[in-house]
C-alpha cells in the first residue's frame, strides 16, 4: 500500500510540474512570444520586446502615462494589438509560443537564453534531473559495493550460485549506472554550456 502511495505521488507531481507552463495564470513566466496567424503585418513570432516597441509606437504616451514603467502582461499585449486594428483586418490575435512549443515540436524548452522568461523553471528541473541521477548512482554503487564484498565459501556449491547472482546483479547496476550517465549528464552538460 505505501508502495501504491509512493507511485501515485510521484505521478501526481510528475503531471503537476507537467502542466504548470499550460495553465493561464503562469503565461507571463512561459510564453516566449507571439505568432499571428494570416496578419501580413507580424512575420514570425515576435518577442516581448518586440511588442512593447510596436506598443509603444502606436500608444506612445498613452502607454506610459497608464502603465507607468510597469511590464506589460501578455494579455494587455494581446489587447493592445488587438485595438490596434479595425475590424477590416479581421481579429488579429496572436498565437501563443509556450513553453512546450517555442521549437516547432512539443518538447520541453531546455536550451534558454539569459532573458527568457522559462529560464528558471527550466534550470530547476535540470538540477532535479542531476539530483536525481546523483541519487541514482549513489545507491546503485552502495548495492554494487556491498554486493562486492560479499566473499562466500568458495567450497560450497550455493555458495557459487550466490556469487554468480552477486557478478549479474553487479553487471545489472554497472549498466544502468552507465545508461543513465549517458542519457542525463550529456544532456545537462550541454543545456549548461549552451
Amino acid at each position: 500500500a505505501r508502495v501504491l502511495l509512493i507511485i501515485i505521488l510521484i505521478v501526481s507531481l510528475s503531471i503537476t510540474i507537467a502542466l504548470i507552463p499550460l495553465h493561464p495564470f503562469y503565461e507571463d513566466a512561459f510564453i516566449s512570444g507571439l505568432y499571428y496567424r494570416d496578419t501580413p503585418i507580424f512575420v514570425g513570432t515576435l518577442d516581448y520586446d518586440d511588442h512593447v516597441k510596436v506598443i509603444g509606437a502606436q500608444y506612445g504616451r498613452i502607454l506610459k502615462k497608464r502603465w507607468g514603467s510597469r511590464n506589460l502582461s501578455w494579455k494587455e499585449i494581446r489587447q493592445l494589438i488587438s485595438n490596434m486594428f479595425t475590424t477590416e483586418y479581421g481579429l488579429v490575435t496572436g498565437v501563443s509560443h509556450h513553453f512546450y512549443g517555442s521549437d516547432g515540436v512539443c518538447l520541453f524548452k531546455f536550451f534558454v537564453q539569459r532573458g527568457d522568461p522559462e529560464a528558471i523553471y527550466t534550470w530547476t528541473i535540470l538540477l532535479v534531473n542531476m539530483l536525481c541521477f546523483v541519487i541514482i548512482v549513489v545507491c546503485y554503487s552502495t548495492i554494487f559495493i556491498k554486493t562486492s564484498r560479499m566473499s562466500p565459501n568458495k567450497k560450497c556449491k550455493t555458495n557459487n550460485l550466490v556469487r554468480r547472482r552477486n557478478n549479474r546483479l553487479q553487471r545489472k547496476i554497472a549498466a544502468i549506472i552507465a545508461t543513465d550517465f549517458c542519457c542525463w549528464v550529456p544532456f545537462i552538460i550541454t543545456n549548461t554550456v549552451h
